[in-house]
This record gives C-alpha cells, sequence and structure tokens, in this order.
C-alpha cells in the first residue's frame, strides 16, 4: 500500500478558523496543491434559529474524506448484481471538524493518501474540475 503524504499542512489537529469561508479558502488551496478532492461526508448544522455562531460557522460539526475513500456497507439485496466500479480506492485521508468557543476546530486529521495516485493532470479532469471551468467561461 503506498502512502502519500500532503505537501501543505493547513489541518492539524487543534487548527481554529474564525469562518467556515476561512476554512474553505485553505480546503481549496489544499486541494489545489496537493490534487485531492475532498468531499463532506457527514455534517451537522445549526438548528437554532437565532444562534450566534449560526451565519459564520454554520456547522456544529463537519466531516470530510478523499473522493477516493470507500467504506463498506454490508449489502441488504437480495441475488446477484453486477460488480460495479466505482473508483474508491480505501484512502485514508479523514479530516473532522466541530465548533468551540466561536470557532471551527480541526479535531482529527489523517492526512496521508494512499492506494491512489495524485496527479495534477488526473486532478484537472476530474468532474469537478471541468464543472467549475465550464462555469467560469459563461
Amino acid at each position: 500500500m503506498d502512502v502519500i503524504k500532503t505537501n501543505f499542512l493547513p489541518f492539524e489537529c487543534g487548527r481554529k478558523f474564525p469562518t467556515y469561508f476561512e476554512f474553505e479558502k485553505a480546503k481549496e488551496l489544499f486541494e489545489n496543491q496537493n490534487f485531492a478532492v475532498l468531499m463532506k461526508t457527514r455534517s451537522e448544522k445549526f438548528h437554532e434559529k437565532f444562534h450566534k455562531h449560526r451565519e459564520k460557522l454554520l456547522y456544529k460539526y463537519v466531516a470530510f474524506e478523499c473522493k477516493k475513500r470507500h467504506i463498506h456497507k454490508q449489502s441488504t439485496a437480495k441475488g446477484t448484481r453486477p460488480n460495479v466500479k466505482t473508483g474508491k480506492l480505501e484512502c485514508n485521508f479523514k479530516l473532522k471538524l466541530s465548533t468551540s468557543d466561536g470557532f471551527l476546530i480541526v479535531k482529527e486529521s489523517i492526512l496521508e493518501h494512499c492506494n491512489h495516485e495524485l496527479s495534477e493532470e488526473r486532478f484537472r479532469h476530474l468532474p469537478e474540475k471541468l464543472r467549475l471551468k465550464m462555469l467560469n467561461l459563461a
């Protein structure tokens, strides 16, 4: 199993972000410098309509994983189905944040990618990046 350590490390445990927008900027910079796409996997927004941190932090809790992460779920289907390749390769990358004292704080970070290549060429041709280029042209 090949492990790839990332070059830009803005997500060490304990790092505080004053707003979700600041975190999004750091996440986008991380993705562009390391050629990896991070997907939101779990989140919980502030439910209270007038919570004092709702506007700037958005989430009580939010977790991200590499797009190539795969979590095996036990099938409840009856019968056989074709094996469909999804491109999930059991990458270890994980990032969890939660709010405390008016900040979005990194609680857990595993910043190593494994079982897949990180290359600029592949990154630029991912559907997420192609869609962004099309929107910028319009």
